[in-house]
């Protein structure tokens, strides 16, 4: 019913329009989430190219050593560039290629001694490198077989004297085919250093900036600090296992 008496009527109420946010802005959570993938590739990355940097380094100091007249050195550089080893790094297998093409030249050389040192070294630095997988298996393959049969040319162990040939490739064999494997002890201290290192970077992109990207001091230390420890226990545990 309307009051005829009123001297004005009321203006329909209108609904406040809803603010659109910004197109070009994402949404905080949205935000938390490219930040945290963009640290994890800045692991990632930092990783792979401390190993193709370290591989790259020790390549060239063993090139530098074989200019300069000093194989065992050259052997010593091109193993630590081998065992520098992850997917697609070029330097790693150049070494390898390196120490095999030494140890080819030590055997028709008549240094049999030398030519298995650099067959050894092929062998030390790819099984150094195993994890979940073991990288150049037909390499190692071809080192195993080599150094069996290059053994057998050099100097017996007394209480090997009334073997045959046959009977002792086959024991040399049969111990190349079980490598030492690593300390479990220092594998595990590495895989928690790396997954606290991650965590705890991941969860610092998360926590310590808020929904404007401004930096928390106290809870960014304290996840920066977890982070360093990791990085700290997984250097440990690589070093010990």
């Amino acid at each position: 019913m309307i009051d005829e008496s009123a001297d004005t009527i009321a203006a329909p109420i209108e609904p406040t329009p809803k603010k659109r946010r910004s197109a070009g802005k994402p949404r905080p959570g949205a935000r938390r989430l490219l930040r945290g993938l963009a640290i994890g590739g800045a692991v990632v990355i930092a990783i792979a190219g401390r190993v193709v940097v370290g591989s790259a380094m020790e390549l060239e100091r063993g090139d530098e050593a074989m200019a300069g007249g000093d194989p065992e050195g050259a052997r010593m550089h091109w193993r630590r560039a081998a065992a520098w080893y992850a997917p697609g790094n070029p330097y790693c297998v150049r070494a390898l290629e390196r120490l095999e093409e030494l140890a080819v030249e030590a055997t028709e050389a008549g240094a049999i001694d030398d030519a298995v040192l650099a067959w050894r070294a092929v062998r030390s630095a790819i099984v150094g490198a195993r994890g979940l997988t073991t990288p150049h298996a037909d390499r190692l393959a071809r080192a195993d077989d080599r150094i069996a049969t290059l053994m057998l040319q050099q100097e017996h162990a007394p209480m090997d004297s009334d073997k045959s040939d046959s009977e002792l490739r086959e024991a040399y064999a049969a111990q190349l085919a079980h490598p030492p494997g690593a300390s479990p002890g220092g594998a595990i201290l590495a895989l928690f250093g790396f997954a606290l290192w991650v965590v705890a970077a991941f969860r610092m992109s998360q926590r310590a900036f808020d929904d404007d990207d401004r930096f928390d001091r106290r809870v960014g230390l304290m996840h920066l600090g977890a982070v360093l420890l990791g990085l700290v226990l997984f250097a440990t545990g690589l070093s010990i296992a």
